[in-house]
Formats: structure tokens, C-alpha cells, sequence
């Protein structure tokens, strides 16, 4: 199971548009080295399994690049 903040943060993206931090975003955006570098001490260990809920529960259309995450966020 992943941190109950980051699974919060990641279903609010998704179903609210609500833009997450740093390391949620980089997650979001498929970019690892950025987020190894912003994770915490609590998001470090866990990413391998934060990714793997990206991928099974985040519809592919919202999460893979920073385009992809921009254009959700900014979706009428």
C-alpha cells in the first residue's frame, strides 16, 4: 500500500485536478530522476509500488509525460 498522503494527493489529480508537488508530478510525469531526487524519506522506498498505482489506477490519458499532466490539469 502507498503512503495514504501520496495516494491522496495522486486521486485528487486525477479526479479533482488538483495540481500535486514535486514528486507526485515528476511520478505523474514519468521523469525517475526527478523523482528519486524530491522523494521523502517515507516516498523513497515506496516508489517502485507508487508507480505501480499510477499505472494500474491512473487512466493512461492522465499520467506518462509532461504534456499529458499539463493538458489534465488544464482541461475544461
Amino acid at each position: 500500500m502507498i503512503p495514504v498522503l501520496t495516494k491522496s494527493t495522486i486521486d485528487n489529480y486525477v479526479d479533482l485536478r488538483i495540481r500535486p508537488g514535486g514528486f507526485v508530478t515528476a511520478v505523474l510525469e514519468n521523469d525517475l530522476m526527478t523523482a528519486v531526487a524530491r522523494a521523502d524519506s517515507v516516498n523513497r522506498p515506496m516508489l517502485s509500488t507508487i508507480v505501480q498505482y499510477v499505472v494500474n489506477e491512473v487512466p493512461v490519458s492522465m499520467w506518462g509525460s509532461k504534456e499529458i499532466v499539463e493538458k489534465h490539469l488544464n482541461r475544461d
